[in-house]
């Protein structure tokens, strides 16, 4: 499970950094986890309270700052894909407009944090992260499902992202060390 979500973060966001080789970036992130703890491999076949203890070690977390605008910026990308119509070809710039209302939107109601994440750039990033997966019209009748899976796969990393926000929040106010 966990090289599995290793491997569909790094996919998610291979149009916005640069990854080594699938092998060489599971030896670096395994060995950046050895840095904080060098038997997490046996915690995480230990269960959920020892996988804790690993995330509870790194220091400082950093991740949801990071992480966070990107994946922000690319579900507004994926909500709007939801409300696209599938049997036509989708207008780039028509797109990117509807996108940047969305965003807006969004940031006023408070479901992404961060102006960030209201960008055109990001906006095409995540764009170009669709089109590679095949999410741009025209497309089969399969293309509203793979569409709400995609949006599905960025909530669950911004779930993960916001429960390393709390871990930190945690460690600020001293409930956690």
């Amino acid at each position: 499970m966990f090289w599995e979500t290793a491997m569909r973060l790094r996919d998610l966001l291979k149009f916005e950094f640069f990854f080594a080789d699938k092998e060489r970036f599971r030896q670096e992130l395994a060995d950046e986890i050895s840095l904080h703890d060098d038997k997490w491999e046996s915690a995480l076949a230990r269960g959920r309270t020892s996988i804790q203890a690993v995330v509870r070690s790194f220091r400082p977390f950093n991740a949801h700052r990071v992480l966070r605008p990107f994946l922000h910026g690319y579900l507004v990308v994926a909500d709007a894909l939801m409300r696209e119509k599938t049997d036509v070809a989708l207008d780039q710039n028509a797109f990117l407009d509807r996108c940047m209302g969305l965003g807006k939107q969004y940031l006023l109601q408070r479901r992404i944090g961060s102006p960030e994440s209201v960008s055109k750039v990001l906006f095409e990033s995540a764009l170009r992260l669709a089109r590679n997966r095949g999410l741009v019209g025209p497309g089969p009748g399969d293309l509203e499902a793979k569409r709400r899976a995609f949006a599905e796969e960025l909530r669950d990393a911004i779930r993960r992202v916001d429960a390393i926000d709390l871990l930190a929040r945690a460690r600020v106010a001293g409930l956690i060390s």
